[in-house]
């Protein structure tokens, strides 16, 4: 192979990945606004994390799903709340705790699950055999790259705080129809 031939394959495939990430981020949005869900997608995520990856600490989770450690801290919360993940005892250290997704928390997620591709569907139904077949051999070949990367890599570089958002003084919230900022 000449090495025009050499760059040109290097230079479609980072187009074909670029065009691939961004559509997955595109398909997994149309998804999500489809459903009549207002959930947060980080919700699914850590559920997600969890199912597919195993117990995690708090920060692990954090690095995981790219946020700040307050923010899955808040995300945690309310997954407990809803008693869909569980604090168990960290078997590599007594001292700490992991956590690890609840059936109900899988039941959750599996129920998300479903509610997404309900919505997918109609949009996919158009396709033909060919299509159909293409895109089974690349969900396959994507399943395949990334299931042995691991939740994070160890060198991972932290996610920056966002900054605060100021809550109004309270006599202008009493008037004002304020919502707290989501997570």
């Amino acid at each position: 192979m000449s090495s025009s031939e050499v760059s040109t394959s290097r230079r479609d495939l980072h187009a074909i990945l670029g065009d691939l990430v961004f559509s997955a981020h595109r398909l997994t949005r149309f998804a999500a606004h489809s459903t009549s869900s207002t959930e947060s997608p980080a919700i699914w995520r850590t559920l997600d994390a969890l199912n597919t990856t195993g117990p995690m600490r708090t920060g692990e989770l954090a690095r995981h799903g790219r946020v700040s450690q307050p923010t899955m801290s808040k995300i945690i919360r309310l997954l407990e709340q809803r008693e869909w993940v569980a604090r168990v005892a960290d078997p590599s250290d007594a001292r700490a705790t992991v956590l690890e997704l609840t059936a109900a928390g899988r039941d959750a997620l599996t129920t998300w699950r479903e509610t997404l591709l309900g919505a997918l569907e109609p949009r996919f139904a158009v396709l033909s055999d060919g299509q159909l077949d293409t895109l089974d051999a690349a969900a396959a070949i994507l399943a395949e790259l990334v299931s042995g990367t691991g939740p994070v890599r160890p060198d991972a570089p932290e996610v920056a705080e966002l900054p605060a958002v100021a809550e109004p003084p309270a006599d202008e919230a009493a008037e004002a129809d304020y919502t707290e900022p989501r997570a």
